[in-house]
């Protein structure tokens, strides 16, 4: 009994050893996280099936349109969008940024609204509006992994498949809603990825 009460506290120090400082220490609190000290991405996890690995399908910040000084920008499977803009994302003051390749901050995520895909913009005419509407934490119900929380809510997040001609799978949130069809979706939870 003791060798396996030892061999579990060695095993959980080696794993606070091998997450950066704060990745443990989100990873030992369940406090929702308004600022993580550290950029990171976004994987969706399949809440409804099994997954073959325990971070989920990448996400990427996918090129969407552009309006009079303005783009747009969805958040979509990597596979399906075949691009990522912005490499890495932050969570400042419960606003999500995307960073460029030179690290430079681009565009922010816009609005959550019910049954809406979860959309990003950027543009020197509006400048880049920041919503506080995030939050990161660690549930026990899915991985080693802080998920991404809007609202209060970590699992309303859903891939739907488009149905335009680009195909792509996008995040929406809460596609219970009236004006969304969800037979085509599945119920995922966002996970928060950092990046070495």
């Amino acid at each position: 009994m003791q060798s396996n009460i030892l061999t579990l506290f060695v095993g959980l120090a080696l794993s606070a050893l091998l997450l950066p400082a704060s990745a443990a220490s989100l990873a030992t609190s369940s406090a929702p996280l308004k600022t993580l000290p550290y950029n990171f991405t976004l994987a969706a996890l399949n809440t409804t099936l099994p997954n073959v690995n325990d971070t989920g399908v990448p996400l990427v910040v996918g090129y969407d349109y552009y309006v009079h000084g303005s783009s747009g920008f969805s958040t979509s499977t990597w596979a399906s969008a075949h691009d990522n803009v912005f490499p890495s994302l932050g969570l400042v003051h419960g606003a999500l940024r995307a960073y460029g390749r030179d690290g430079s901050w681009d565009a922010n995520a816009s609005t959550i609204i019910s049954g809406e895909s979860m959309g990003w913009i950027s543009g020197s005419i509006y400048g880049p509006l920041e919503h506080d509407q995030y939050t990161a934490v660690h549930t026990m119900h899915h991985s080693k992994y802080a998920t991404l929380v809007t609202q209060g809510q970590d699992a309303l997040w859903s891939l739907c498949p488009t149905g335009d001609y680009w195909k792509k799978n996008v995040v929406y949130y809460n596609i219970s809603s009236p004006d969304k069809d969800s037979k085509d979706c599945y119920e995922v939870a966002l996970q928060i990825v950092p990046v070495h």
